[in-house]
């Protein structure tokens, strides 16, 4: 949506590091270098104690309050039980429309995503027969050699993390479980979760609550390859993602803004280095090579506020979306590059 107009973050790019250029070398290399370290000790003060503080509210307010909801609800579903035997199962010898996984059209479409139609799954030679997936909503009368599934949409990342046929066998089941009475016991979490998280957060829950297949497949990916708990591996593929990171960078704007403040009080106090002798031009020249740090900085705050918006968004508002952002030039490199977790290590 709107990827067509990409160019709008390079320019706001280029004009931004311009901008500080031109700033740094009218007001001299001294006063811009106070500026930047002012900046930057706010931004190393602010990263760590963000992420400290995001996680004591996540796991304070939100986890501990579904955990028991989950651990209640799922469980009835997939007992610990059910779990190893799913990951009993071959997924690699799975065949698709009398097609090996090996064969299958994995290209990306405009939007960047996987698209496979899963009209026909085979599954007679994975073991799956052996199991017992009764509450998954399969039985005797299931017809292992031709599963139908329909249209499913695979996102890129998806497919690095996963292998293909555990991707196909959790829609395989995704398809299976939304016809079962246990079925009911999920949407009782999903309502929970989606009652917990503020709607500005948003999460997964609503659109496993409504059917979505493609939420339901990655809630159960996640719970079959996940070495977590089963409470923890619901939370990560239903809320975490779409509520932790928000709420890191949330606090950490905020705590960036405040002490940034403080630090230009300081500097300000000490405007008397601006009386330090630097000879006009070498004075320009200097502030405007470290008028370019700023202006970096400048970019990757602003990447890091679109970051949350985008993530919070689910990737639905126009221009603020992750297939827009990937095709600029300059500001992907700022979007993709995690500042956070970078000054954090």
């Amino acid at each position: 949506m709107g990827s067509q107009f990409y160019f709008i973050f390079d320019i706001a790019v280029i004009a931004i590091l311009l901008s500080a250029i031109y700033i740094g070398s009218r007001r001299g290399f001294i006063s811009v270098l106070a500026g930047l370290v002012a900046g930057v000790f706010s931004l190393i003060v602010a990263i760590p104690l963000s992420g400290t503080i995001s996680d004591f509210v996540y796991e304070r307010i939100i986890e501990q309050k579904l955990q028991d909801t989950i651990d209640e609800n799922f469980s009835e579903i997939f007992s610990d039980n059910i779990i190893t035997q799913l990951k009993n199962v071959d997924t690699s010898k799975i065949v698709v429309n009398s097609k090996p996984l090996s064969e299958l059209d994995t290209s990306t479409d405009s939007l960047n995503n996987i698209n496979l139609k899963l009209d026909s799954v085979d599954m007679t030679n994975t073991g799956i027969d052996k199991q017992d997936f009764k509450s998954l909503g399969f039985d005797s009368d299931t017809d292992y050699s031709n599963i139908k599934v329909g249209q499913v949409i695979i996102k890129p990342e998806d497919l690095a993390q996963y292998k293909l046929g555990d991707i196909v066998f959790s829609y395989v089941i995704a398809a299976k479980i939304r016809n079962t009475v246990g079925f009911g016991t999920i949407l009782t979490s999903t309502e929970k979760i989606a009652d917990t998280i503020p709607e500005l957060f948003g999460s997964k829950a609503n659109d496993v609550k409504n059917g979505n297949i493609d939420a339901i497949s990655d809630l159960i990916l996640n719970i079959i390859k996940s070495e977590k708990d089963l409470s923890d591996s619901v939370l990560d593929s239903l809320v975490k993602p779409f509520v932790l990171t928000p709420i890191k960078m949330i606090i950490f704007l905020v705590l960036f803004g405040i002490l940034s403040l403080i630090s230009k009080l300081i500097v300000n106090k000490l405007s008397i280095i601006n009386d330090i002798p630097i000879i006009g031009s070498v004075n320009a020249f200097l502030g405007a090579v470290v008028g370019i740090i700023q202006g970096i900085i400048i970019v990757f705050i602003i990447a890091i506020i679109i970051k949350a918006i985008t993530i919070m968004s689910d990737n639905s508002i126009i221009l603020l979306n992750q297939t827009t952002l990937d095709k600029t030039f300059l500001f992907r490199y700022f979007y993709n590059f995690n500042i956070m977790d970078f000054l954090n290590n």
